[in-house]
């Protein structure tokens, strides 16, 4: 028979505490959050004023997103969710409109922003040039991508979601019966298109704050865009 020495129970003891203890803490899995949903009629309606801040998404953002657009003030691509240029596009704005550059579409902005009472999302119709190509495989590498005569659009679907500023994702799900490749097939897509009412005196391109900006003669600000100036790998040359 063999014994248990004290030596023995205190290492026993030790492993049967660290098993509890893996076993009552098991190892927390990320929740993936749900996918953002859009209501065309909320997206298209002014008393859409819910608060967009980080982590926002849904109808909501991309309404503000479309204004924003619109006002010249771009939020880059149109995704319906909350980002950084969102956030840097709505401060924009607000210093522009002697609102608190707080980042966050609050009742103050909304109210500025429903001053313009186009519809967010509008019917389009898909032309035959949309789907006529050609269409290409893009490299990844941009050495590769400098081979290229052009850098074209991999899809009918792309082609347009570029036209209208928004993602392609998003496109589709704005219209999930749609396939993109038939002309002559009506969509709903972002309302994006908003003449000038002030011609630019100066372009500003901001490398500190990755952004194109246009001016007036007496320097307000009329358009806001992020740009994407060089980068440590690839600078811009200076002249």
């Amino acid at each position: 028979m063999k014994y248990v020495t004290g030596i023995h129970l205190f290492r026993l003891a030790g492993l049967l505490a660290a098993l509890s203890v893996a076993y009552a803490a098991p190892a927390r899995i990320p929740t993936i959050p749900p996918p953002a949903t859009f209501d065309p009629a909320a997206v298209n309606n002014p008393q859409t004023t819910e608060l967009v801040e980080p982590r926002s998404r849904g109808s909501a953002v991309l309404r503000a997103q479309i204004l924003l657009d619109r006002a010249h003030f771009s939020p880059g691509e149109i995704d319906g969710s909350y980002g950084r240029n969102l956030r840097k596009a709505v401060i924009a704005y607000q210093s522009t409109h002697g609102l608190e550059p707080n980042g966050t579409v609050d009742l103050a902005t909304w109210t500025a922003l429903n001053s313009d009472k186009g519809p967010a999302l509008i019917a389009y119709t898909i032309a035959p040039q949309d789907v006529a190509g050609p269409f290409y495989e893009i490299p990844e590498k941009m050495e590769d991508k400098a081979k290229l005569d052009a850098l074209g659009w991999t899809s009918a679907l792309e082609g347009i979601g570029e036209t209208f500023h928004v993602n392609p994702k998003l496109l589709q799900q704005l219209n999930p019966t749609v396939d993109f490749k038939t002309a002559g097939q009506q969509i709903l897509a972002p309302n994006v298109t908003a003449p000038y009412f002030v011609k630019a005196a100066q372009v500003v391109v901001d490398k500190s704050n990755s952004s194109v900006t246009a001016l007036d003669a007496s320097g307000k600000l009329l358009g806001y865009y992020p740009a994407t100036i060089g980068s440590v790998q690839r600078p811009v040359a200076h002249r």
